[in-house]
């Protein structure tokens, strides 16, 4: 059985502290599934990142 990781942020911006949690959840599961999300879990309102 394939366990699956579902790993939610921001990521914005995208940091090292983020790669060091799938790297970290990597050791325990087979596949970590990144989401990121539009909207800050408390109501920062950021804007978000553009792609260059």
């Amino acid at each position: 059985m394939t366990v699956i990781a579902v790993f939610g942020s921001a990521f914005n911006p995208p940091h090292l502290g983020h790669m060091d949690v799938v790297r970290q959840c990597l050791s325990h599961v087979d596949q970590v599934l990144i989401v990121p999300s539009a909207r800050h879990p408390f109501g920062k309102k950021w804007p978000l990142l553009t792609s260059a």
